[in-house]
Parts: structure tokens; C-alpha cells; sequence
């Protein structure tokens, strides 16, 4: 099992546990956001590989893998 390291910004803050809020709140120091670029136009099946990404089901894959999902979800 891999332990989540607590991370302070500088010798002056305070540790920060990595968890979704403080991943989207900006508060854990190592989080980041994920980008997916396309030329444009992009491919039919681009455009459908990203709508299911940003779909509900595609979403609660990324929350059930530990990240951040880009709003908030109702996975069962």
C-alpha cells in the first residue's frame, strides 16, 4: 500500500494531507490539473474519447482511482 505524503509549501507552513477538496481547493502543494490538448479539428473519435471523459460514468472512474474529478459526482 502506498502512504500519501503530507506536504507543506515552504518550512513556514503547515503539512497539508493530499485529499480531493484539498487537491481542488489548490491547498495540497503538489496537485495539479490535467490539460488534453486536440488540433483542431479534432477526429471524431478524439471528440468522443474526451465527452466520455468529462461524462458522469467517465468522472466517477477518475474519482474511484484516487483523482480529482472535474465537477462534483453521484458514482455508485
Amino acid at each position: 500500500m502506498v502512504k500519501m505524503a503530507c506536504v507543506s509549501k515552504d518550512d513556514k507552513s503547515t503539512c497539508v494531507n493530499p485529499s480531493i477538496a484539498s487537491a481542488k481547493d489548490g491547498n495540497y502543494p503538489i496537485a495539479r490539473p490535467l490539460f488534453m490538448y486536440v488540433n483542431e479539428p479534432a477526429r471524431v473519435e478524439i471528440t468522443n474519447y474526451i465527452d466520455w471523459v468529462l461524462s458522469q460514468e467517465g468522472q466517477c472512474i477518475i474519482l474511484r482511482k484516487g483523482y480529482a474529478p472535474v465537477r462534483p459526482v453521484k458514482c455508485e
